[in-house]
């Protein structure tokens, strides 16, 4: 059976009282805002999903599920060992989000791709049920621009084709067909220009896709969790509010790394990427390790696609604030609803 939620969610919808708001804004400031997108891609590698003769477990011996199980893999990007927040980790695309992705300069552009009376409120995307905590970064409001739910979108779809080439966009002539990734550009030039021409200035994403007459597909992406940057966490100072969303696809893209943010591309089953963390191949955040468990409770690209969408519209994202314990031998990162005896060490 699927786990429905790792989070203790009300269905009741909740209103946003503008004294709440206001108070959550002064403090949100304090954290730099982000969005990261996990993509789960057909692939040829899972032959035996839900092939009862073969054993759940890895053959070596690990907790992880087998490889073959997997009907997909996801795109994870190596950092470069120069970056200032994790330098060298593993992890999935994304970054800061930007004015330019609440830009009202989107709203013609979206606005194509669904129906005159979706358009209203979100531009069609499904109406969460927010729990009584929801993501605080999904209260951010801009009066003359868009919604924070659609622009934490674009920012995760903006961030994943900077750092991987990889562009999630539907064609404006027929908005129906649905994602079509970046195999409908054969100029692979062009697009890299584009890809730097925005890493340098965030306004040139919506610039791009209305010359090359596609839209941001923000309808493919599930809300799929919230983390933020643990106060005492060791790595770095600074601290980020990141939101995580999913998407699944049956084509598998080419990506290809900027070299300046992201050194190395790879497409994995994620029981070996967590194999290969566990072997110290490479390194996984803590975010990323525990997503990546997660997933392993899904082998199948269907099933995650409909368990996701239907969370995500039921549910909501809350966010976590994991708490660091230093011991002996080790650190622990406790998240919500988890306890340790006072006495570590």
């Amino acid at each position: 059976m699927l786990f429905r939620s790792l989070h203790h969610c009300s269905s009741a919808r909740r209103s946003r009282p503008s004294a709440e708001f206001g108070a959550m804004a002064a403090v949100m400031r304090r954290w730099r805002q982000a969005a990261t997108l996990v993509i789960a891609a057909k692939s040829v590698v899972g032959r035996n999903v839900g092939d009862p003769g073969r054993s759940f477990l890895a053959a070596h011996g690990t907790d992880w599920p087998h490889p073959a199980l997997f009907d997909y893999q996801v795109l994870l990007l190596g950092r470069s060992n120069r970056s200032s927040f994790m330098p060298g980790a593993m992890v999935f695309p994304g970054g800061l989000v930007e004015e330019a992705d609440f830009s009202a300069a989107w709203k013609p552009l979206l606005s194509r791709a669904c129906d005159s009376s979706k358009c209203q409120q979100n531009f069609g995307l499904p109406q969460t049920q927010w729990p009584q905590d929801r993501a605080p970064l999904f209260m951010r409001d801009r009066s003359d621009g868009l919604p924070a739910e659609v622009a934490f979108r674009i920012c995760a779809i903006r961030e994943t084709f900077e750092e991987s080439g990889v562009l999630l966009t539907i064609p404006m002539e027929d908005p129906k067909l649905g994602t079509c990734h970046n195999d409908f550009v054969k100029d692979v030039a062009k697009m890299d220009r584009w890809r730097q021409l925005i890493w340098d200035d965030a306004t040139n994403f919506s610039r791009m896709c209305t010359t090359l007459n596609c839209i941001p597909d923000i309808w493919a992406l599930h809300e799929w969790s919230d983390w933020l940057t643990p106060v005492n966490y060791p790595v770095s100072p600074n601290r980020y509010d990141t939101v995580f969303f999913i998407t699944c696809s049956n084509n598998l893209s080419s990506a290809v790394q900027d070299n300046t943010e992201t050194v190395l591309v790879e497409w994995l089953v994620p029981s070996d990427a967590l194999s290969r963390f566990e072997s110290a191949s490479f390194w996984l955040p803590p975010p990323q390790l525990y997503e990546l468990s997660r997933l392993c409770r899904i082998p199948s690209l269907e099933l995650l696609q409909n368990f996701s969408k239907k969370r995500a519209a039921q549910h909501g994202t809350q966010r976590w604030l994991p708490v660091i314990l230093q011991g002996a031998d080790g650190i622990l990162s406790l998240l919500p609803g988890r306890h340790y005896p006072r006495v570590f060490g």
